[in-house]
């Protein structure tokens, strides 16, 4: 499982999700929608379905280091 982060399009809207279960993302009108396995979407902040789709992705792939 990996959490990200994801800024609303409405200040202060801010999801953290598991990647995992992202099931599509599509724009509606001028926005950018992320949405879940479950059925609940984001309004994300960002511009184009592809910069949606290259964040999730590359946050995915990341790893998370604990610097003790």
């Amino acid at each position: 499982m990996r959490l990200i982060n994801i800024k609303g399009f409405i200040e202060g809207q801010n999801a953290l999700v598991n990647a995992d279960n992202v099931s599509s993302i599509y724009a509606d009108k001028d926005k950018i929608v992320v949405r879940m396995s479950c059925g609940w979407g984001i309004v994300t902040k960002f511009t184009t379905i592809e910069h949606a789709a290259d964040y999730i992705q590359r946050a995915t792939t990341q790893e998370m280091i604990s610097e003790d």
